[in-house]
């Protein structure tokens, strides 16, 4: 488990204004792991792997926070959650956000979810596995743009999401 590592590595890249680069590998995290106006990025092959389910999420929060080239991936849940902490990458009370290039490949919850955030853009993302939305913007969200992501074929079971190749406002 890499838990402490990541959250020493966020903690650091916050006080110095820093990017966090994740390395190619698997790095594996336990609990929910919160962006607080920090940009990360992963090399290619950098994937973070949730051992935990019911606290999957990756959360970004503040001002220009930034997720991108990520591939996330972890145990398979066993049902679907409506719980923000199970989504994989949770906007919360956000602006100028980014999330980009990023894959979901297993999920609880939504891949993305968006609330009460602004001004944002979620774009080029690859999206699949997860038992809910693939995206949900919701809670007086504004301004967020959703463009060039493709969508992977889910069981029948779970809901429709959108499927867009344009830009797309909300």
């Amino acid at each position: 488990d890499n838990q402490a590592t990541l959250l020493r590595v966020i903690k650091a890249a916050k006080a110095q204004l820093q990017p966090v680069l994740i390395p190619a590998g698997v790095w594996a995290y336990s609990d929910v792991l919160t962006l607080d106006g920090v940009q990360m990025m992963g090399e290619a092959g950098a994937v973070l792997f949730s051992l935990n389910p019911a606290r999957a999420a990756v959360t970004l929060k503040g001002q220009g926070a930034e997720l991108r080239g990520i591939r996330f991936s972890g145990a398979k849940p066993a049902a679907r959650s409506p719980s923000d902490v199970t989504v994989r990458v949770l906007v919360a009370d956000a602006a100028r956000f980014l999330v980009a290039g990023i894959t979901v490949d297993s999920g609880a919850g939504a891949a993305i979810m968006v609330r009460r955030s602004s001004d944002g853009r979620i774009a080029g993302c690859t999206l699949s596995g997860t038992l809910a939305d693939s995206i949900h913007i919701t809670e007086r969200s504004s301004g967020v743009i959703v463009s060039q992501f493709c969508m992977i074929a889910r069981p029948a079971s779970t809901p429709r999401a959108i499927d867009a190749s344009f830009d797309m406002p909300f």
